[in-house]
């Protein structure tokens, strides 16, 4: 081309219009050693070839690239404004946090460090981010192409799919044992013929809608399929005999033919179009001997036709006409070819059909699941808005590539691909998963470096810290080992005499009273529980009855599990009324319930106590003899007075005890309970009254100012 053809804006300028020549030059240069139909020169994209192969010109588009197709730079300037953000804040709660303008040494140290390495770990950032997404676009392209090859490949073999009915049809046609039927069966006898035709070309995706059947001196007879309306078979089945009777009339005038009869419905459709010209008719069958032709029949409908003359020893036996959908054809073609690539999921090959509404449907059903998904309804919408176009389009999302692809052959037909990305973006990712850990290792080497010099300091500490967690979980067997006589090898010790003391306090609290913890306690001066005081309160004494027998009966390990669990038990409910145990003897509990920690009514908290240790007890012994274990009883006695507390001193021992009448006198009242009758509580009179709802106090016999508790 000597002088392009532009608009008129590009001739009124003449910069714009000389500017446009030079990249145009460059464009025919670029185009002689590549076939690629888009080039990107100067921030511009240029589309070419869109005109057809047949045409004598060729097109240029040219615009600025689009803000997607644009490479994208990193915020060099951005990046370095964040970094200063960051380390003037960190700076400033620095400042805050010790109060100081300069920073403590251990976070001097590591800022420059840091900073020093954190430079050209940047820098190895931004380079190789953009090789990987340079390499990650190169893909993409490579992607486009492959699909887009196969999409054309569908588009370029569409023009040999109208031959395949004929072809096939015809082949069968020649077989020994079709023929022999189609001669020795007359046209009301072919109907397994039909049905075998059927089949046969249905297996190929081609499916036969209907087969006339004409014999001489006889009325045609017209095979229909299931699938097809009877209206339109007729219809055509009327014309078509209209178009054969004329055809035969036609040859009688050279030879003696014997012509086929009509119907009156025929005769009529003759009539009507014998006037449209002498050889209409005629030709209309003709066409179709042994070759394909097509009928328009309205909704947007073709019919595909195949004729063929059966004859026997130059005679003419039968005339078979074999009518097809040339839209079911086109469908079924598509169909097969979308299924033949949709071989694997890393791509959804699918196609779209547009009827008489202008809406959109989607195929083929192989892939139903998939289109009905998120990425098979973004295809369908990308197909949908593209198919108004004449050139291939192409959207990258973040997961697939979409492409759609218009036919030549069958316009109301679009194809088009959703190609997953999950290679490409797990290529990506790992590529940048690598370099962003060996950045992250890069800069935790340099902040190592920046930690060395506090290392000294941070390490004792850090030993001394776990100490003291260690110390908080109660772990008190291990000490710190730490040789050092600075003001952090003073700390270590001291927290190791804090150890030691807190062992000591952890061991001595099994051993001690509660009446004696509760003292030290209250008491500032520890040399104060060395003299004996007098308290008020009530003692409560329980034992099992026949202790020695039992233990002589039953293994050791049975009675050691009895006693734990009995003991747990009832110093469980006197703990609930602020009772104290004070010792376990044996078998026996001694238990102390003061007037000061009772509200000073340690007589009702006791009784309280003890009855609910009779009915925890009842509790045991239906679960043991359901268990089939042993039984056994206990009695209580409870009594109050005034007690001595103090401690007890030898040489190599001393303990914590309480003393007096009161405690002698509960352990009696306990041996009695043996007498009672109604219970095996027992108490003295000082419980009278009693404040107790529905508890009521018999008298012992032969026991005087002794009472049984009774509770309904």
């Amino acid at each position: 081309v000597k002088e392009p053809i532009m608009p008129d804006n590009f001739y009124r300028n003449k910069n714009i219009r000389q500017k446009f020549l030079q990249l145009l030059k460059k464009v025919k240069q670029i185009d002689n050693r590549s076939e690629k139909q888009m080039q990107f020169i100067k921030n511009h994209v240029f589309l070419r070839e869109m005109f057809s192969e047949d045409s004598v010109y060729d097109a240029v588009v040219f615009s600025r690239v689009p803000e997607k197709f644009q490479p994208k730079k990193f915020p060099y300037i951005r990046a370095l404004i964040f970094i200063i953000i960051i380390w003037t804040g960190i700076f400033i709660f620095m400042r805050i946090r010790y109060r100081k303008t300069a920073l403590p040494l251990k976070f001097s140290f590591r800022i420059i460090f840091f900073l020093t390495g954190l430079l050209p770990i940047c820098f190895m950032l931004i380079t190789g981010f953009q090789l990987i997404e340079a390499n990650y676009q190169s893909k993409i392209i490579e992607l486009k192409l492959n699909n887009t090859e196969k999409l054309s490949a569908i588009d370029a073999k569409s023009h040999s799919m109208l031959p395949l009915f004929s072809w096939h049809l015809s082949r069968m046609l020649k077989r020994p044992e079709i023929q022999k039927s189609l001669i020795n069966n007359s046209i009301d006898q072919l109907q397994d013929l039909f049905e075998l035709f059927n089949k046969e070309l249905g297996s190929k995706n081609l499916d036969l809608n209907f087969m006339y059947a004409y014999e001489p001196d006889k009325t045609g007879k017209l095979y229909l399929s299931e699938n097809i309306k009877r209206q339109y078979a007729e219809i055509l089945f009327d014309i078509m005999s209209s178009s054969i009777y004329a055809y035969i009339n036609l040859l009688n005038e050279l030879h003696n033919i014997d012509p086929i009869k009509l119907t009156p419905g025929q005769k009529n459709w003759y009539n009507s179009l014998k006037g449209v010209g002498r050889h209409f008719l005629p030709t209309l069958f003709s066409d179709s001997i042994e070759h394909e032709i097509m009928l328009a029949m309205g909704e947007n409908q073709k019919r595909y036709f195949y004729s063929t003359i059966i004859q026997k020893q130059g005679k003419l036996e039968k005339i078979l006409t074999f009518t097809a959908n040339l839209q079911a054809m086109f469908r079924h073609y598509l169909t097969h070819q979308l299924n033949s690539i949709n071989i694997d999921n890393s791509s959804i090959f699918l196609a779209a059909q547009r009827h008489k509404n202008s809406e959109y449907t989607i195929f083929p059903f192989k892939k139903m699941k998939v289109l009905n998904s998120r990425t098979g309804k973004n295809a369908f919408n990308f197909l949908k808005n593209c198919r108004g176009s004449l050139f291939p389009e192409f959207l990258t999302g973040r997961d697939f590539l979409y492409i759609y692809y218009p036919l030549t052959k069958m316009k109301d037909y679009t194809i088009g691909c959703a190609v997953s990305l999950g290679e490409p973006n797990l290529d990506k990712a790992k590529k940048q998963l690598i370099l962003s850990t060996i950045a992250g290792l890069l800069m935790c080497i340099v902040y190592v470096l920046g930690s060395f010099a506090t290392s000294y300091l941070i390490k004792p500490l850090q030993k001394i810290e776990k100490a003291l967690n260690r110390i908080a979980e109660g772990k008190l067997n291990q000490n710190i080992e730490l040789n050092r006589k600075d003001e952090i090898g003073m700390l270590a010790q001291t927290v190791n005499l804090m150890q030691k003391g807190f062992k000591e306090r952890l061991n001595l609290g099994k051993f001690v009273s509660g009446t004696l913890d509760k003292s030290i306690s209250s008491i500032d001066d520890t040399d104060k529980l060395l003299k004996p005081s007098f308290i008020k309160g009530t003692i409560l004494f329980s034992d099992i009855r026949k202790f020695t027998t039992i233990s002589e009966g039953n293994p050791p390990e049975k009675i050691s599990s009895m006693l734990n669990m009995h003991l747990d038990q009832m110093s469980a409910e006197i703990h609930k009324y602020h009772g104290q145990v004070e010792q376990f003897v044996g078998d026996a509990i001694i238990a102390f319930f003061p007037d000061k920690t009772c509200g000073g009514n340690s007589k009702t908290a006791a009784l309280h106590a003890a009855l609910q240790m009779n009915q925890t007890h009842k509790t045991i012994l239906k679960q043991r003899e359901k268990a089939g274990q042993f039984l056994y009883n206990i009695g209580i006695g409870l009594k109050y007075g005034t007690v001595i507390a103090g401690t007890l001193i030898s040489a190599s021992r001393s303990e914590f005890a309480i003393l007096g009448q009161a405690k002698s006198e509960a352990e009696n009242l306990e041996a009695l309970s043996k007498k009672g009758k109604h219970s095996k509580i027992i108490v003295t009179s000082e419980f009278f009254p009693l404040d107790i709802e529905n508890c009521s106090l018999i008298e012992l016999e032969d026991e005087k100012d002794v009472y049984e508790v009774v509770q309904p």
